[in-house]
């Protein structure tokens, strides 16, 4: 069974352990149940093990069904592991895995055993016991932006996919700003404070509720304005060398949002799709054209590269990154992404 979870970012500033978002960057996953050993391959040595996510994954709906499946079938699973997704950096490397073992599991149990094949909204239940929260792995297994609650006094999870214009989606471009260095997801909750100030969680609820006001409506004013937090980033953003610059040189570079992915190390930015931000040297070119002083030349050449939707966001961030990397010997990379409308799929067997 070949199986495709996409990689996901988590919070979107304001919604901390709320929010989650599908990226179009993927793990692939390959499950053979007739093998003659347990074998996981394509994955760094200490995750080829029981204590593996995807396996962890498998055996929990095993065990919600019927743990003797599993005492059977353990022992005879091979694993092969093609993954996109980046490990410790904030794009739900853990929740993917996760979802691949539950979807598999589910489709396992169903054709190979006649089992009434969970929902969606569980296994988003089955995978947030083992993740502890679950804004990565709602997005991961449903797709698209999805929002989530517990109530841990009922033991329910609310999660839902949140309906969005795809037209009104597409009038952004999302990128994923990713370092050669790792945040652990502990590390980056020990530093976030036992309480917070009245006025902050004031702050974040509002900013959350526009967002949600800008998806429903299609508000591209309000949109802009959804990203910003007080409730966890400012803790966070101590963990990621060159935060500051990386944030400044965005915005910059025509960036109408940035925020941390998940608990890091990397950072999301937002441009407008329709603007072409900001050119190498400097001049703002997302500006309607006739506000700007052109000569024959600059005109030209904005004529040539507005046709060939040349991406400044991505060029300029490009040229800051390699200032970065040389100055401070680090290896900031810039990748331009889409929302993943699918959530994990099987795409074989």
């Amino acid at each position: 069974m070949k199986i495709v979870v996409p990689a996901t970012t988590s919070n979107l500033a304001s919604g901390f352990d709320v929010l989650g978002m599908a990226l179009e960057i993927f793990l692939k996953v390959e499950i053979k149940y007739d093998s003659d050993c347990f074998n996981i391959m394509g994955c760094p040595k200490e995750y080829c093990n029981e204590d593996n996510l995807i396996v962890k994954g498998m055996k929990k709906i095993f065990e919600k069904v019927d743990k003797e499946y599993w005492d059977k079938i353990k022992n005879r699973i091979s694993i092969n592991i093609e993954s996109e997704i980046p490990i410790a950096r904030g794009l739900g490397s853990s929740a993917s895995c996760i979802a691949a073992g539950l979807v598999f599991a589910n489709e396992y149990l169903f054709k190979n055993h006649g089992k009434s094949k969970f929902d969606n909204t569980q296994l988003v239940k089955f995978g947030t016991e083992i993740e502890g929260h679950p804004d990565n792995i709602s997005a991961a297994i449903l797709g698209g932006i999805t929002s989530s609650a517990i109530d841990n006094e009922n033991n329910t999870l609310y999660s839902q996919k949140i309906n969005i214009s795809s037209e009104f989606l597409e009038r952004y471009n999302f990128y994923v700003l990713i370092p050669d260095f790792e945040v652990k997801t502990e590390k980056a909750r020990e530093l976030l404070p036992k309480t917070v100030e009245f006025t902050d969680a004031v702050f974040n609820l509002s900013r959350l509720a526009l967002l949600f006001t800008s998806l429903i409506n299609n508000d591209e004013n309000l949109f802009k304005f959804s990203f910003e937090d007080r409730l966890h980033q400012r803790y966070r953003s101590k963990l990621i060398f060159n935060y500051d610059e990386i944030i400044d040189y965005s915005k910059e570079s025509g960036a109408i949002a940035t925020f941390i992915s998940g608990s890091g190390s990397s950072i999301v930015a937002i441009t407008k799709a329709t603007e072409n931000n900001l050119n190498y040297s400097g001049k703002n070119i997302g500006q309607s054209k006739k506000n700007l002083s052109f000569d024959k030349k600059n005109e030209e050449t904005y004529e040539s590269d507005r046709e060939s939707k040349k991406d400044y966001f991505e060029e300029n961030m490009k040229e800051k990154l390699r200032y970065i990397n040389e100055k401070y010997n680090r290896l900031w990379e810039i990748k331009k992404v889409k929302i993943n409308h699918d959530g994990a799929k099987i795409v074989e067997g």
